[in-house]
Parts: C-alpha cells; structure tokens; sequence
C-alpha cells in the first residue's frame, strides 16, 4: 500500500447547548486505508472557527488490524456563543509525521451550523392608557431592559405593568423570563378626599373618598349645634348651601365642606284675622259703628313681647300702635278687640294693620329688632265706607239722604240740592221747599197724614225754613 494512501479525516458532531452556547467536537483522524503499521512519531491538531488545539503530541501510535481504516488521534469540543441568527463555522483537523517509512503532514476540513439563540417577543397592552409600547425581544441568556416608556389615562395613575402569571414589573427593570409574554397596564384611579367642617357644631360625618369616575354620594350624617339648624354643606366657609346632606357630590377635587347653619328661629306668625265695624258697648256687628272689632290668631317662636294695631282713614296717616292683647306666652287669639274710639266714621273707607313681635332669633330682643328679625306684620285689612241713598233715624223722627240719619226732628241733605230754579243749599224758604218736595200732582204721603204740611211724624215747616246740611 502506497504512501498517498494516507490522508486526514476531520470529524464533526454536536456537543450539546446550553441555549447561550453551542458546542462542537471536532476530531482528527488518520486513515490508512486498511494496513498496519507501527508509525512515530506523530501529532495531531483539530480547529474551530479559528481556534486549534494539539490533540497528539508525538506518539507513537500502532495501526493494527483492530483499527485498520481509521485511527483517531484525538478530539476537542470548542464552544461557540449563538447570535440573534444562526451562521456556519469552519472546523479543521491535521497531522504531521517524522517516521523514516513517511514524514510530512495531512490536513482536512468541515464546517458546523450554529443555530439562533433562542428568541422571545415581550409585548404591552396599555389597558385603555396610551402611548403604548413597542414589542421588545428577548434573546435568551441576554437582558433585557423593559421600556421606559409609561402610558397615561384620565382621571389613572400608571402603577406598572403586570404579566399573565400576576408577576409586577417597573418600566426601565431587567427583564430576565425567557417566553413570550404580553405586559398590561395596572391602573389606580385618582381619588380624592372629602373632609367635612361642623363649623361650629358637632357630630361632622368622617372624610369620604372621590373616585375620578364615579359621583359620591354624600353622608347623610348632619352635625347638631345647640340653638341652630343644620341647612346643608357649602365649599366656604360661610357660605351658601352648594351640596346638602345624602346629596351627589361631583368635584374631583380635595374639598373641605363646611356646614351651613341657620339660627333655629321662626318668625311669629298672624292668621285668622277679621274686622268689623262695631259699637263702643258692643262687638256685634253694625255698618254704622264707629269703632272696630279686630279678631286675630298670634304664635311666637320665643316668647311674645309685643301685640299691637293700627288703623288709618283712606289717605290719613296710621295712627300710633295700640296694644291689642296682653303680650305673655308663645301663642294666643285677640278676640273682638275693639278700637278706634268712636272715630271710625261711616262715610269713608279705614285700613287696620296688627304685628307680634317676640325676643328674636338671639332671645335678647324686647322690642322690635332694627332689622325687624323678629315681628310680622299683618296686610291692611280694610272696613269700606258705607253708602246711603236714604236713612231713617231710629224711631223714625228724622232722615237723612247720601248719609247716615244722625239727628232727630232733622231732614238732612248731604249734598247741594238741585232744582229747576238752579243749585239750592244752606237755609231754604218753605214754600220753596215744599213746591220743590210737593209740585202740583203729586200724591202726598207721611206717616201720619197725607198732609203736605206734616211729614214723617211732626209738621215740617218750623220757623219758615228748612235745615239743609
């Protein structure tokens, strides 16, 4: 067998992965195409992707029939690092000889397939906020950095991201699972307080909590102060009422409510309330009393200081305040309250006015307030004039036309007596008289005669004249 039947054989297998590195063995091998021999001394070398190592260091190996064909020399696995894609690597092996049957050197060559290193794609759902991240990649064995990036969403605060399996991670964190995997959003939603101020009083519900999206419904605790009346809640101090207690409350906003009070005070009150025209003995009813029966209805809040009317003529001035009752206790009636002494003439239309008045929304009035906080006053109640064709005075001695009959024995005019002679008034002649009461043809009638010289009762002419007023 010749010499040039020598040559080198390089071999190439898989050595395994640990996903970051991917291992080769590469081995040299002589091949003597079947024949033995004793061949010193000899070394060997394998190499990959640029590196070599000595596998032989001059021996002195025996090809025998147990390993006739090929001899291995020697083998070395060399770990290559795995990129984002995979790529190819050239492996080598060689030998050199110095024996006398055959010195020189055999080489040969191959090459290995490294694979990608394992990839996985991170990816975020913003979960209603915005921006959202772009999708990273996990390339196994590297860090990954997360994104910085942090989405917003009205009326939220960003908190993190959060995996499938409910681990928590922090935009900007080393990011170390190697799967595919989708980051969501966690959101708080923005809350406020509600702090509520007595004001004053006492008993003020505790703080309540504002979610941006939602409307609060307000306690409906109201604080107590002695002497006053919880009226509702405002945002200043001192205010109006802007929310009431039970009531929705929509500002998002830290917000102190203050409590709104009102003196707990209600005015006195008047009802009931009616007028007649009267006599001074007397509160039965007469349309030509002089004086005014008053019925009324009175409360108080705190106790009564004061009962009072009044009274004027049409386009007169109100006369000074009467007492109208004993003012004592908290409620009460005037009952036919007469008034006005005899000055309330028939003839003319009279307006009367009463008030109660108590010690006031502080209790510490005795009169009636400057800002009159603590009277009510009655409307005007008017007694109207009364009209009289014609009247009879009682007994009928006398008779009055336009007015009240007020005197015996008198035939009293109120008003300018026309004739077809002209206007009469003052003192009239009787005959005249009687031709302007009797003219020619008429019918004559009095109560006790037919008579034209007597009329109603007694003889007209007295003194040649007739009284006119």
């Amino acid at each position: 067998m010749g010499k040039n039947d020598l040559y080198c054989v390089c071999g190439v297998s898989d050595g395994g992965s640990d996903g970051i590195t991917q291992n080769v063995t590469v081995h040299c091998y002589w091949h003597n195409n079947g024949w033995t021999y004793h061949m010193s001394p000899i070394s060997a070398w394998v190499s990959c992707n640029g590196s070599e190592v000595q596998v032989m260091n001059g021996a002195y190996p025996d090809y025998t029939s147990s390993n006739q064909g090929q001899y291995d020399m020697g083998d070395h696995t060399f770990g290559i690092r795995k990129g984002h894609s995979a790529f190819s690597v050239g492996c080598g092996a060689r030998f050199t000889s110095s024996s006398s049957y055959w010195s020189g050197s055999r080489s040969a060559s191959s090459s290995f397939n490294i694979p990608a290193v394992a990839h996985h794609v991170v990816s975020y759902n913003a979960n209603g906020g915005s921006p959202t991240p772009g999708n990273q990649d996990k390339w196994y064995g590297e860090v990954l950095y997360l994104s910085n990036t942090r989405p917003t969403r009205t009326g939220y605060n960003f908190v993190n991201w959060r995996s499938s399996n409910g681990t928590a991670w922090n935009p900007g964190q080393n990011y170390t699972p190697d799967e595919n995997t989708t980051l969501t959003a966690q959101w708080s939603e923005i809350t406020y307080k509600v702090h509520f101020d007595a004001n004053g009083g006492s008993g003020a519900p505790g703080d309540q909590t504002k979610y941006y999206t939602k409307t609060l419904v307000l306690s409906g605790t109201k604080p107590t102060r002695a002497l006053y009346n919880f009226k509702g809640w405002s945002t200043t101090k001192g205010g109006a009422v802007t929310h009431n207690a039970g009531g929705n409350f929509t500002t998002n906003a830290n917000t102190t409510l203050y409590a709104v009070w009102e003196l707990a005070y209600n005015k006195p009150t008047i009802s009931g309330f009616t007028v007649n025209r009267c006599t001074t003995s007397s509160a039965n009813n007469t349309e030509t009393g002089t004086y005014i029966a008053v019925t009324f209805n009175w409360t108080t809040f705190n106790t009564c200081k004061g009962i009072k009317v009044r009274w004027k003529k049409e386009g007169g001035s109100w006369s000074g305040w009467t007492d109208a009752a004993t003012a004592t206790g908290k409620s009460g009636s005037v009952k036919q309250k007469i008034l006005g002494g005899g000055a309330i003439t028939a003839d003319a239309t009279w307006s009367i006015q009463a008030c109660v008045y108590d010690t006031g929304p502080a209790n510490n009035q005795t009169g009636i307030a400057s800002d009159s906080s603590n009277v009510t006053y009655s409307g005007e109640f008017n007694i109207s004039s009364q009209s009289f064709p014609i009247d009879v005075f009682k007994g009928g001695t006398g008779v009055a036309i336009g007015k009240v009959a007020e005197k015996a024995n008198v035939f009293d005019v109120k008003w300018p007596i026309q004739t077809r002679g002209g206007i009469i008034s003052g003192s009239l002649a009787a005959k005249s008289f009687l031709d302007l009461t009797y003219p020619v043809g008429s019918i004559y009638l009095s109560v006790n005669s037919t008579n034209p010289g007597t009329l109603f009762g007694r003889h007209l002419v007295r003194n040649r004249t007739v009284d006119v007023f």
